[in-house]
């Protein structure tokens, strides 16, 4: 659905791609909305992929994609789902994106959005993607990753230019396969206001991933920054290359929270560098009251419940080493 007089809406929509499209280079959605005037929704919309596909290497997929241009309004991507299988090769997948351009007054939100994959190639996947001048939000999105090769993988991505960037409830997990960089729960950012991240999570079990594994991700926070809740459990038949941490604040900005995270490693899990519960770069921060499991694993690194900043609090966390480390 394309308006330039008024809101768009994608709703209900369904893509299956079982063969053929030999050779195809662009983009497929399962519902798209966008609006240069107002609001636009892309709600309930899905793409299923399987069996033999050879498409050509930029392919970008969306269940759901809602733009808006211009004008003062909403953006959603809500319950909106990717389904990966057979021998598809991507370069980029998102479950819902909810997209406001600097032109548009907007506020977006990411929801209730699903990938799921099975096997093939994903280079970039995000379950949901909010983005926007005004508030963004991305709650409760959910990747699942059984098998296949993937890349870079974010289960909520939130960035709002003069808003808050809230990330609440997103959840990554992997069971299987082979991931090439790294993985994140949420990242949040936000250029004027606030950026706040709680409740995420990622789980990795009979994977191997090459980068790093966060819960909560606050990259080059320009605002103070709270993550807060945010856990990542690397289990039975794991290998994380990179580091494994809970909560991370990086850059300069004074002020941020990384408290109350959890990692645990356990049941053969292997974290090849550090293991940090919360980490704030940032002078005059917190990082409290996070908490690091290892027992029957492997830790190849340094081990920190809160690691800050000069200037910064790291009380009450609580690593504990048992049996098996």
């Amino acid at each position: 659905a394309l308006s330039r007089n008024g809101s768009a809406e994608a709703l209900n929509n369904s893509v299956v791609v079982s063969g053929g499209l030999s050779g195809f280079n662009d983009n497929i959605y399962g519902g798209y909305a966008r609006s240069y005037v107002g609001g636009a929704t892309a709600d309930g919309n899905s793409v299923s992929m399987d069996g033999s596909l050879r498409f050509g290497p930029w392919v970008q997929t969306f269940g759901g994609y809602a733009r808006m241009s211009g004008g003062e309004g909403a953006v959603e991507a809500v319950d909106n789902h990717v389904a990966i299988g057979g021998s598809a090769a991507l370069n980029f997948v998102v479950g819902g994106e909810a997209y406001g351009e600097t032109s548009a007054q907007a506020t977006s939100l990411a929801a209730d959005n699903t990938v799921t994959i099975d096997d093939g190639s994903v280079s970039l996947l995000y379950g949901g993607y909010a983005i926007a001048r005004g508030d963004a939000s991305a709650v409760n999105n959910v990747v699942t990753i059984a098998g296949g090769s993937f890349g870079d993988v974010v289960g909520g991505e939130v960035h709002s230019y003069e808003g808050t960037a809230l990330a609440e409830g997103n959840s990554v997990t992997v069971t299987g396969g082979e991931g090439t960089a790294n993985i994140v729960g949420a990242s949040v950012q936000s250029d004027e206001l606030t950026a706040r991240a709680s409740g995420n999570t990622v789980s990795v079990f009979n994977a191997s991933v090459a980068g790093s594994v966060t819960g909560a991700f606050a990259p080059e926070s320009s605002v103070p920054a709270d993550l807060n809740g945010n856990s990542v459990i690397i289990g039975k038949g794991a290998t994380v290359e990179g580091d494994a941490v809970g909560g991370a604040i990086t850059g300069t900005t004074p002020g941020s929270r990384a408290d109350s995270n959890i990692v645990a490693v356990v049941d053969g899990g292997r974290v090849e560098w550090d293991i940090i519960g919360g980490l704030s770069e940032a002078e005059n921060s917190s990082t409290d009251y996070n908490t690091v499991l290892v027992q029957n694993a492997f830790a190849g690194g340094s081990i920190y419940g809160g690691n800050a900043g000069e200037g910064s609090s790291a009380r009450f966390n609580n690593v504990i080493i048992g049996s098996g480390a």
